[in-house]
């Protein structure tokens, strides 16, 4: 599917400061992202998370929700988006926040196109995400991954 992250990182592959959380002098801003549409699809979900958090494991940064309005234009532009609760019980975006002295946390996004549209509300973590494909059998018709990494010193 072929995910992008837009602006993500710099040319010095570091995570550019706008999209880093508030605490690390960034402002939350959740990233622009495409892909290359998927015959069939739905919906897409698009999570977030930091497997490498002490407080939780894989802490989810993002889980957003994209209702398909056409299958022609894949972007975070082109279609109704719903936020899903991250790890801190918001309906929104979180930055990389890695804590000072923790090393080099991975920040891995991954993108699911499904044959069905799925309730948001129903779901609250990325664990019920995937139990919810499992019970009402969803299919993912495909999936990618992009990995970034960050550490604050």
């Amino acid at each position: 599917m072929n995910l992008t992250i837009h602006n993500f990182v710099n040319s010095k592959k570091k995570i550019n400061k706008e999209y880093l959380c508030l605490s690390h002098g960034g402002n939350n801003t959740c990233p622009k992202m495409s892909w290359n549409c998927v015959e069939n699809a739905k919906s897409y979900v698009i999570i977030m998370e930091d497997p490498d958090a002490a407080v939780v494991s894989n802490f989810i940064h993002l889980f957003l929700y994209i209702d398909i309005i056409n299958n022609k234009s894949c972007n975070t532009l082109s279609h109704k988006l719903y936020f899903g609760k991250n790890s801190l019980n918001e309906n929104s975006y979180h930055g990389p926040c890695a804590p000072k002295d923790t090393g080099v946390h991975r920040y891995i996004f991954s993108i699911y196109a499904l044959n069905k549209k799925i309730k948001i509300n129903k779901i609250n973590s990325s664990k019920n995400f995937i139990d919810k494909l499992n019970n009402d059998k969803i299919l993912i018709l495909s999936k990618d991954r992009i990995q970034f990494t960050y550490s604050y010193l």
